[in-house]
């Protein structure tokens, strides 16, 4: 996509060709939440005013603002679809590329963006049966760092949460039974760690793994899709615990851009295996 290239030239007064004057990318004021979309010519890079003209110094509208994430690329869609020649870009408040989109294809930045996008804004177009799905993958990988909590301190109850994994894994949803999830939520509640009381890593991935099998009952329970999207956070969190534990010095940057953080945001995005 050509709208970061030409951008890139303007910034370094290097043009490669010799277009009509260029308007001064004055970045709007946006707030933590708020994004940017920014027109432009999908052949040649060239910005374009919320009109679809060519952007000048007398015409410098080329920013318009969005409340969220999923207004901003649901409106980019619209306009790519309408204006197959014209390619958007979606910026954060920090002045950072999140998204881009044009005729041909559509990518977030980092795989993170993907993810938080399609779970957080598009859960209500995924069937019951593909979020169960991805819960249960995601349930199944915390389920070993519970055992070692267990064998470790000589705590808690593994087949608290292996039980109601089965459960879930061997029923179709119309099969399954409130009162029985019900009564695994209660299960896995009673054997759900304090970190206080175990005071070390352990404890807290135990946590996480305790606490994803009862959100997944939670999600069948009450349908709340909400659920779904905790249960991905508790894995990404027993990551960057893992991580901060073997390196303490790491910063909040350094563990995000991590392979093994990347490679789990990869994992997720593969196990949806949906086009938002």
């Amino acid at each position: 996509m050509k709208i970061l290239t030409f951008i890139k030239n303007i910034i370094q007064s290097k043009p490669k060709i010799t277009y009509p004057p260029v308007p001064e990318l004055v970045f709007p004021e946006l707030k933590n939440g708020e994004y940017a979309l920014l027109r432009a010519d999908r052949n040649t890079g060239i910005i374009l005013t919320d009109q679809f003209e060519r952007a000048r110094y007398d015409k410098t509208t080329v920013y318009e603002k969005t409340s969220d994430l999923n207004t901003a690329v649901n409106m980019a869609r619209a306009i790519v679809k309408a204006r197959p020649s014209v390619e958007v870009c979606i910026y954060n408040h920090k002045d950072q590329w999140v998204y881009l989109i044009d005729v041909q294809e559509e990518k977030f930045n980092k795989p993170d963006l993907e993810l938080n996008f399609k779970l957080t804004h598009q859960t209500n177009r995924y069937t019951q049966n593909k979020l169960l799905n991805f819960g249960l993958a995601i349930c199944k990988r915390l389920l070993p760092v519970y055992i070692h909590f267990h064998n470790v301190h000589q705590w808690g109850d593994p087949s608290a949460l292996t039980e109601a994994i089965n459960y879930c894994e061997s029923h179709s949803i119309a099969e399954m039974q409130t009162d029985k999830l019900q009564d695994y939520h209660r299960r896995i509640e009673a054997v759900t760690p304090d970190t206080k009381d175990f005071g070390d890593y352990n404890g807290s991935y135990a946590l996480n793994a305790a606490c994803s099998v009862m959100s997944l009952l939670n999600f069948l329970i009450s349908g709340d899709k909400e659920s779904i999207l905790e249960i991905s956070t508790y894995l990404r969190d027993t990551i960057d615990f893992k991580l901060a534990e073997a390196n303490p010095d790491l910063t909040d940057e350094e563990i995000d851009e991590h392979p093994d953080m990347i490679r789990e945001w990869k994992y997720q995005l593969e196990l949806l295996k949906f086009k938002a």
